[in-house]
C-alpha cells in the first residue's frame, strides 16, 4: 500500500526562541493540501506552523494557520493564528499523536472554510480579544467585572449605535474594575450594578466612556485588532470613535482611561440577541502621558493628543489596548451550579458560624445567595481551623466578620454581613435586630438550646421560617428541622426526639446516645474544638446531605424533620455515602 503525504515540509525542525518559564519547544513549518475546499474562493494549499513542546508525544502540540485567508475563524486564535483543536486527550500519545493532530488540522480547516463550524444552536462564544504583541504595557491587568443579562438587555435594546458615560472604580476587594453606572449623553441612568458593599469599600469613582455596536466583527469571526478597523465599525453607526477616545484620556484620574466597546450576543450560534456583552480598552490618561514624555517642558495636552493619533498608541495601525472583563451576574455565575431560584432570592440570616454554619454558609453564597447575614460572637482560633472553611490569616478575629468578608470574594453581588452577635439578640443591638427582622429564612446552626429556642419563638411571632441544623458526636448523623406557616420547628423537633426516644427508627438508641466521659478529651466539647472526634469530610458530606434536603422541602409550606445517617464503610471501602433514617411532614 502507497502511503500518502499529509504534509510538504517547507522549513525544517528547529529549536524555538525560549521563553522564559515555558519550557523548551521545537518548530517546523508546512504546507498541507486540501483538494477538498477547492471552489470555495480558498487555496488549496494552507501552510500552518507546528510547535512541539519538550515531552513529546506528553508535551503540548499548537498549530498555527500563516496565511491570512486561514485567520479570522471561530476556534482561532485572532491574533496569531492559532488552531483550537478538540480534546488533546483524544489523539494518541505515542509516535501517531503528531499525525492525527494534522489530520484533525485538515478536517477543521474544511468545516471552518465551508462553514460547518461553529454549528448552528452551539453555545455562543465570545471573539478573541487576547493581547499578545502590543508593544508596550497596560496601565492595570486587572479585569472588568459588569453584569448583564436577558432581563437588563431591554435597556439596551434601543441604544445600538449610541455612546455615554460610565462610572466605575478599582475594586482592591475583589482585585478587579468594577462597573457601576452606565449614563446616556444626557446624564439619564440606563444601567446601575449593585455591586456588594465590600467590592465598593469607600473606593473612589471614577468616569470613562462607553459606545454601543451592533458587532464586533470585522471579518469572519475576528474582532477589530487595530485603532483603524474600530473605526471603521464606529463611523458605520455614526460613532465618534476619536472623539470618545479623547474624552475617556483626558479623565485626570486615575492614570488609567477606559472605553467600553458593547454589542449584543445570542446565548446560541444562530440564535436571537438576549445579553450585552462589554469588552474593555484600557490605556494611559493624560496624566500618564505626560510623566512618560519626559522632559521638563511638556507639551500641551491638544499637541500630546496629536502625537498619540498620528504616530503613537492610537494611530490607526497601532494595535486595540483590549482589557480582560467577566460578566458577574447571576444568570452567568450560577448557570449550571446554582442553588434553587427561591433560596437565591430570599434574605437569609444564620446563626452559629462553626464546623457545619461555615459549610452551610459557603453553599449558599457560591451557589448564588445574594443576601446573607452571619451571626457568632466568637473569635476564630487556630484549633477551629481542623474543620472550618477559614484560614490562619483569619485567627484572632470575629468569625462572622472574618467568614463574611472571605465569602463576599467570591459573590461579588452578593451581600454577606457579619455580626458579632448570638441569640437572643441583645435589645440594645438595633443594627442586628433590624437585619434580622428583614430576613425570610433564618437558619440555626448553633448547637444552643437557648438559641434554637428564641429563634424558634422569634419566627412563630413574625411568620418567618426557621431551619435548625446539627451533627451528632462522631459526625454519625445529621438533623434538620424545618418549621412551616402552621408548624413551630420546635414542634417538629419535639416529634423527632419522641421517636428516637421511643426507638421508632433503624439507629434510634445509637441516634440518642450521650457520649461518655471517657470519649471526651475535655469536657463539653463540641464540634468548635479540635479534639472532638468528628472527622472534617464526614461533617461536609452531612452538610451537602442536609443542604440538598432544604432547597427541596423550601419549596413547600411543609413543616418536616429530617435525620440523615453517615453510612460506615464496608471492608473495601466502597458505600453509599448517606442514607435517611427518619423523616416526617407535619
Amino acid at each position: 500500500m502507497t502511503a500518502t503525504r499529509l504534509v510538504e515540509i517547507t522549513k525544517g525542525l528547529r529549536e524555538k526562541t525560549p521563553v522564559e518559564g515555558a519550557g523548551r519547544c521545537w518548530q517546523f513549518t508546512a504546507v498541507l493540501e486540501i483538494p477538498s475546499i477547492s471552489g470555495t474562493g480558498f487555496s488549496t494549499a494552507v501552510e500552518v506552523r507546528v510547535e512541539l513542546h519538550e515531552n513529546y508525544p506528553y508535551g503540548k502540540i499548537e498549530i498555527f494557520a500563516l496565511a491570512d485567508d486561514f485567520r479570522g475563524f471561530a476556534h482561532q486564535d485572532a491574533e496569531t493564528g492559532k488552531l483550537c483543536l478538540e480534546d488533546e486527550d483524544r489523539f494518541p500519545r505515542d509516535k501517531s499523536r503528531l499525525v492525527e493532530y494534522i489530520r484533525s488540522v485538515q478536517q477543521w480547516i474544511v468545516d471552518s472554510v465551508t462553514g460547518a463550524i461553529p454549528t448552528v444552536g452551539d453555545p455562543y462564544e465570545l471573539p478573541d480579544f487576547s493581547i499578545k504583541k502590543l508593544g508596550y504595557n497596560m496601565p492595570t491587568t486587572f479585569p472588568i467585572l459588569f453584569s448583564e443579562d436577558k432581563s437588563t438587555f431591554s435597556s439596551w435594546r434601543d441604544k445600538i449605535g449610541q455612546l455615554g458615560i460610565v462610572k466605575w472604580a478599582y475594586s482592591e476587594f475583589l482585585n478587579s474594575l468594577i462597573v457601576l453606572t452606565f449614563q446616556g449623553n444626557s446624564n439619564q441612568v440606563i444601567h446601575e450594578i449593585a455591586f456588594s458593599s465590600r467590592s465598593m469599600n469607600n473606593e473612589k469613582v471614577y468616569a470613562g466612556r462607553w459606545a454601543l455596536l451592533p458587532s464586533i466583527i470585522i471579518e469572519k469571526y475576528r474582532p477589530a485588532q487595530t485603532f483603524r478597523e474600530l473605526s471603521v465599525l464606529c463611523a458605520q453607526h455614526k460613532i465618534p470613535l476619536w472623539d470618545l477616545l479623547q474624552k475617556a484620556w483626558q479623565e485626570t484620574e486615575p492614570q488609567c482611561g477606559l472605553l467600553l466597546i458593547g454589542f449584543p450576543i445570542p446565548a446560541t450560534y444562530g440564535g436571537v440577541f438576549e445579553e450585552i456583552h462589554w469588552q474593555p480598552l484600557l490605556f494611559e490618561n493624560v496624566i500618564s502621558t505626560r510623566r512618560g514624555v519626559g522632559s521638563k517642558a511638556t507639551p500641551k495636552d491638544e499637541l500630546l493628543w496629536k502625537r498619540l493619533i498620528s504616530t503613537g498608541r492610537f494611530s490607526d495601525e497601532s494595535r486595540l489596548p483590549w482589557g480582560l472583563s467577566k460578566n458577574v451576574s447571576s444568570s452567568r455565575m450560577y448557570a449550571r451550579s446554582g442553588l434553587s431560584q427561591e433560596l437565591r432570592q430570599i434574605s437569609t440570616s444564620l446563626f452559629g458560624c462553626g464546623a457545619v454554619g461555615s459549610l452551610v454558609a459557603e453553599a449558599l453564597v457560591r451557589g448564588g445567595m445574594q443576601n446573607l447575614n452571619l451571626f457568632d460572637p466568637k473569635v476564630v482560633q487556630f484549633g477551629h481551623l481542623c474543620r472550618h472553611t477559614l484560614y490562619g490569616s483569619s485567627v484572632g478575629q470575629a468569625k462572622a466578620e472574618a467568614l463574611a468578608n472571605e465569602l463576599a470574594k467570591s459573590s461579588p453581588l452578593a451581600e454577606v454581613r457579619g455580626f458579632g452577635v448570638s441569640a437572643p439578640l441583645p435589645f440594645g443591638d438595633e443594627a442586628a435586630l433590624n437585619t434580622l427582622e428583614r430576613s425570610d429564612l433564618i437558619i440555626e446552626c448553633t448547637a444552643s438550646k437557648t438559641a434554637f429556642e428564641w429563634l424558634d419563638q422569634y419566627v412563630q411571632d413574625r411568620k418567618k421560617r426557621l431551619a435548625s441544623m446539627f451533627i451528632s458526636f462522631k459526625a454519625e448523623f445529621f438533623t434538620l428541622c424545618i418549621s412551616s406557616s402552621a408548624t413551630s420547628c420546635g414542634q417538629a423537633w419535639n416529634r423527632l426526639r419522641e421517636d428516637a426516644n421511643s426507638g421508632e427508627f433503624t439507629d434510634a438508641e445509637l441516634y440518642s446516645r450521650m457520649p461518655t466521659k471517657d470519649e471526651y478529651v475535655f469536657d463539653g466539647i463540641g464540634c468548635w474544638h479540635p479534639t472532638y472526634p468528628g472527622n472534617n469530610v464526614h461533617i461536609q458530606v452531612l452538610v451537602a446531605s442536609g443542604l440538598n434536603m432544604l432547597q427541596t422541602m423550601l419549596r413547600r409550606d411543609v413543616a418536616c424533620g429530617v435525620i440523615i445517617r453517615r453510612k460506615a464503610q464496608d471492608v473495601e471501602g466502597i458505600c453509599n455515602l448517606v442514607e435517611c433514617v427518619w423523616y416526617r411532614e407535619f
